[in-house]
């Protein structure tokens, strides 16, 4: 036994020391010894958790709880293996397990918070976040988790506030300087947006991210000039920012294979390489040789890059019919009883349409009138949906509860006012057009623009894009893409019969589609 306690000794010490190799060898000498040595699961298993092997990092960890019972330090590492392995309900129970023994654990407390928010949980997230703030108030990341949880519910005030604390307490923290910079610009604070980034890419110009993070403010601020010259800085700190190559390929007209299109392909041919970095390369080269007019090398592109999306992004395309046709049972029998009167056009302004379809063209021509607040594409209405719901935005909507939807309605426009107070509130989200039904239901006086293009060429302009968030991954996969798009149009076309005077269909390229909008909304 003195010479496995020796053991533990040794590996503890290589592990705290950073010398990851050697711990994990010597954990192994004591595991096949003695199996059932919980401390020597347990470690190895933040070990591999640390390592990024959470599929391991769970099998022993699982072990290690059985081993020693209810043991909260255990229970927690547990938990957190279970949500780097994507396993968030699972993960809910152990944290629920290990804070029931020890409930002031600041780092439990966030990771518990880190659960709800993957399940869409977003109000008890936020209240677990601030509980682990409370516990453990020096800590950046917790803040910047707070303020990653209010930005998503549209608490845009509040999230800057956080953002900032983040930063005060961790100068160098690329993901809270991203977020406030985010948060900053959503607000229309645009020149302190700069200015922010510009400091922090100042102070530390070998982080990359502030570069991008400068870079995309000065995009958002309509200079795309600018915005080049940063993404340039981040790629001299970093020559494999990939997102920095990316979002330079997207202004940058090429008129020759130049040095940087090179440097694409040069990363591109590295061995080791992220599946999701490697299809953003393919994407980049593929608008490089679009615009070089070489059809054929771009397409082969086009194709790799869509190729990887699919492996690494797999779309359920049979989750997402279903949920389509639960919004069009649930809506197409709803009695007209049950549906508010149509008040006049003046609350919030959703602009619907998958991507690609003008919404970012038409909210620019709209966001010029006085009236109006360009919020860009906001999350909040589908993670309010959530909240309200209870068990997911579906659960809530069959129901048809009134209350429910008379809730969703009051924090929507809480939040809208809050946002841009005095004015009509904007909203580009795509996905949205998933939720007209609640809109019409919370908000009678909101309106919907409803983006349209030619089926065909909007298709081809979707699979030849590169998605950073989730949930467009049918235009991967061009047969999905086709099921998905047509599904998308007849859901469509079912809200505009059931809850006529709601929304207005537009072609961004047609002569006299501005009037046609703004007589929509009530504008002159």
């Amino acid at each position: 036994m003195s010479k496995i306690d020796d053991l533990m000794r040794q590996g503890l010490a290589l592990h705290q020391s950073g010398q990851l190799a050697e711990a994990d060898a010597i954990y192994g000498k004591v595991l096949a010894r003695q199996p059932s040595h919980p401390a020597a699961n347990h470690l190895r298993g933040v070990l591999l958790l640390q390592q990024g092997d959470a599929a391991g990092a769970v099998h022993l960890l699982q072990r290690a709880v059985h081993l020693r019972g209810e043991n909260a330090e255990y229970l927690g590492n547990l938990g957190a293996a279970l949500n780097a392995a994507g396993r968030h309900q699972e993960a809910l129970s152990v944290f629920e397990r290990s804070l029931k023994l020890q409930p002031n654990d600041p780092g439990v407390r966030n990771n518990y918070a880190m659960a709800l928010k993957a399940l869409g949980r977003l109000d008890p997230a936020i209240a677990a976040y601030r509980t682990a703030i409370t516990l453990r108030p020096q800590e950046p990341g917790f803040y910047r988790n707070l303020a990653n949880a209010l930005s998503e519910m549209g608490e845009w005030h509040e999230a800057e506030q956080n953002y900032r604390k983040a930063l005060e307490l961790r100068p160098n923290f690329p993901n809270a300087l991203t977020g406030h910079v985010n948060s900053l610009l959503a607000l229309h604070r645009r020149d302190e947006a700069i200015q922010t980034a510009a400091a922090a890419a100042t102070r530390f110009p070998q982080q990359s991210e502030f570069h991008r993070a400068l870079g995309h403010a000065h995009w958002q601020s309509g200079n795309p000039a600018a915005a080049a010259t940063a993404y340039r800085a981040a790629i001299a700190a970093n020559p494999a920012d990939v997102e920095a190559h990316r979002l330079l390929g997207l202004i940058v007209v090429r008129s020759e294979v130049d040095k940087e299109v090179q440097a694409v392909q040069a990363l591109l041919d590295r061995p080791a390489l992220h599946t999701d970095s490697r299809a953003q390369l393919h994407f980049t080269l593929a608008q490089a040789y679009d615009d070089l007019g070489d059809g054929d090398h771009a397409a082969e592109h086009f194709r790799a890059g869509n190729a990887l999306v699919r492996r690494g992004r797999p779309f359920d395309l049979d989750r997402a019919l279903s949920e389509m046709q639960a919004m069009q049972d649930a809506f197409e029998s709803l009695p007209d009883a049950d549906v508010p009167p149509l008040e006049p056009p003046s609350g919030p302004i959703f602009i619907v349409g998958l991507p690609r379809s003008g919404k970012s063209t038409l909210e620019g021509r709209l966001a010029r009138h006085p009236d109006l607040y360009a919020a860009g594409e906001l999350a909040a209405l589908a993670n309010l949906a959530g909240a309200v719901a209870k068990e997911g935005v579906i659960g809530a909507l069959e129901r048809r509860d009134a209350a429910r939807s008379a809730e969703l309605g009051r924090r929507f426009l809480a939040m809208s006012t809050s946002l841009a107070p005095g004015r009509r509130l904007l909203d580009t989200m795509p996905n949205n057009f998933r939720l007209i039904g609640a809109i019409r239901l919370a908000m009678p006086s909101a309106r919907i623009v409803h983006c349209t293009r030619d089926p065909r060429g909007h298709m081809i302009a979707l699979h030849q894009k590169y998605y950073s968030q989730s949930g467009n991954e049918y235009a991967a996969d061009l047969e999905k893409l086709v099921a998905f798009h047509a599904a998308y149009r007849e859901l469509m076309a079912i809200w505009s019969r059931r809850f006529p005077g709601l929304i207005v269909d537009i072609d961004v390229t047609a002569p006299g589609s501005s009037a046609k909008t703004l007589d929509h909304l009530g504008l002159s």
